[in-house]
């Protein structure tokens, strides 16, 4: 949620512009309720209408939340902030994406993180500077320079 509210505080776009999706409908209701997104139940249905996806989500459901967005995740970039899961995997997981792997920490909740980044091999720079923007949104971001795995 503080990703998306930095978002929206910083006016990247509006919260008509954003689709969120959770397997918990409550969590859904009160994501939506507290940031006036889009809720959708379906992952796929939420992917399909992004350019951009952010994957927050514990690491033990990542791969089956990717797995249900399947082919609606073809082309899109992906911004994960899923811990222990390497841009290898998700490459794998979601085929056909542009992943980047990002490491917000708890401070984002007051716009206040140090936001590490790290791109995928080959990751355009458009890519990159949208991965800066969002998480600049809820503090500063610093670019890896160590090759992605």
């Amino acid at each position: 949620m503080a990703l998306v509210q930095g978002m929206l505080r910083a006016n990247l776009c509006s919260a008509s512009e954003i689709t969120v999706s959770s397997r918990s409908r409550t969590g859904l209701e009160n994501l939506a309720a507290a940031t006036e997104c889009a809720p959708r139940r379906q992952i796929a249905e939420a992917v399909a209408e992004a350019d951009t996806v952010v994957i927050c989500v514990k690491p033990g459901d990542a791969l089956r939340a990717l797995e249900e967005a399947g082919e609606a995740l073809e082309g899109r970039l992906l911004l994960s902030v899923v811990t222990g899961l390497r841009i290898a995997s998700l490459r794998e997981a979601a085929a056909g994406c542009r992943v980047i792997r990002a490491m917000p920490n708890t401070a984002a909740m007051v716009g206040r993180s140090a936001t590490a980044v790290a791109a995928d091999k080959g990751t355009a720079r458009e890519d990159i500077e949208t991965a800066e923007r969002i998480f600049g949104a809820v503090g500063e971001v610093s670019l890896s320079s160590r090759r992605p795995t």
